[in-house]
């Protein structure tokens, strides 16, 4: 999961979504979502009211060069599957 990837959703509290390679699983990662990440069913935009425990979504990450000549990560987006 750490370069993204599909996954679902084991736990949602508040802004704090918790994600496992498998259904049923540990905790994997955890993020907390903020105004940059795009949440995306069916093509358009939503909000993260949209994000359902055991769902499996699609977590893709983006980076971006730091002041120091390496690179930063963070989420970009979440893809609701299915």
């Amino acid at each position: 999961m750490r370069n993204g990837g599909e996954v679902y959703i084991i736990a949602i509290s508040g802004d704090t979504v918790e994600f496992s390679t498998t259904k049923n699983g540990e905790i994997s990662k955890y993020m907390v979502l903020d105004d940059t990440i795009e949440i995306i069913k069916n093509g358009q935009v939503v909000s993260k009211d949209f994000l359902q425990e055991g769902q499996r979504v699609k977590v893709e990450y983006e980076s971006h060069d730091d002041m120091v000549g390496g690179k930063l990560w963070g989420c970009k987006s979440i893809t609701i599957l299915g």
